[in-house]
């Protein structure tokens, strides 16, 4: 005899796609710092977007300055 197997739904938001996110050279945002990157450097997320600050620290927040975008493959 077997258990019914229960299906269980969550109230989760669409994810959203970053290749959807538009950001440009020269562009500022505020940004909490999550964490610490493998090589020391802060990293925050704008709309869902992974963002790179040399020299920040987790729980600092900063204003980002878009200097370079790099396409994920």
């Amino acid at each position: 005899m077997t258990t019914p197997q229960k299906h269980y739904t969550h109230n989760r938001r669409p994810q959203q796609r970053s290749a959807d996110v538009q950001v440009e050279i020269g562009q500022r945002f505020p940004l909490t710092i999550k964490r610490l990157g493998i090589n020391g450097e802060g990293i925050g997320y704008y709309k869902r977007k992974l963002v790179f600050i040399k020299g920040a620290l987790p729980t600092e927040v900063v204003v980002a300055e878009v200097i370079g975008i790099k396409q994920h493959s």
